[in-house]
Order: C-alpha cells, then sequence, then structure tokens
C-alpha cells in the first residue's frame, strides 16, 4: 500500500451486481510513517465535536418549532394558546361518581 497509488473496494449493489469505489492512497506513506495518535487527545477533541454537533442540532431543532408555529393560524383548532393576558381556562371538574 506504500507504493501503491490506490485501490478498489468492490461490492455487491441490491441487484447483485459488483459496483467498484476507487480509494487513493495519497498521503498513506506519510501517516504511516508518522507517529501514533495520542488517544486522550483524540478523545478530547471528539468529544469536543459531538459537544459542537448537539448544539447545532438543538438550534436547528428551535429554529424548525419557531417556524412551524409561524406557519399555524392562532384561530385554527389545535393552535397553541395565544399569550393575550388574560389567563388560561380552567378545565371543568369530573362529574363526582354515582353510588
Amino acid at each position: 500500500m506504500k507504493a501503491g497509488g490506490g485501490l478498489m473496494v468492490v461490492a455487491m449493489n441490491a441487484a447483485a451486481q459488483p459496483i467498484g469505489f476507487p480509494v487513493p492512497l495519497d498521503g498513506f506513506t506519510d501517516a504511516f510513517a508518522g507517529k501514533p495518535i495520542d488517544n486522550a487527545e483524540y478523545k478530547k477533541a471528539r468529544g469536543q465535536l459531538m459537544a459542537q454537533i448537539r448544539d447545532r442540532q438543538k438550534a436547528a431543532i428551535e429554529k424548525f418549532k419557531a417556524e412551524q408555529l409561524k406557519k399555524i393560524p392562532t384561530d385554527a383548532p389545535g393552535a397553541p394558546p395565544t399569550t393575550t393576558g388574560s389567563a388560561p381556562a380552567k378545565p371543568a371538574a369530573a362529574p363526582a361518581p354515582k353510588q
């Protein structure tokens, strides 16, 4: 692999036909000869990346929810209550069971 320019990975698709994926080996020799990765440093960087991804997902979810709320007419059935200053209606008490 050090002297090669690339390799071909072959897989079978759903129709049982072979599909080839060329994989270049540019930089393989340098990476193979270099120093190994520090696992503690890798774990820290991976944790930071995952935290960043979670933050972006939360922001995207909040943005989506805000956009969906803008699309719902306030007089539509099942629409969220509006905050116009009036107190929310209290649910009616259930009738006492007959004995």
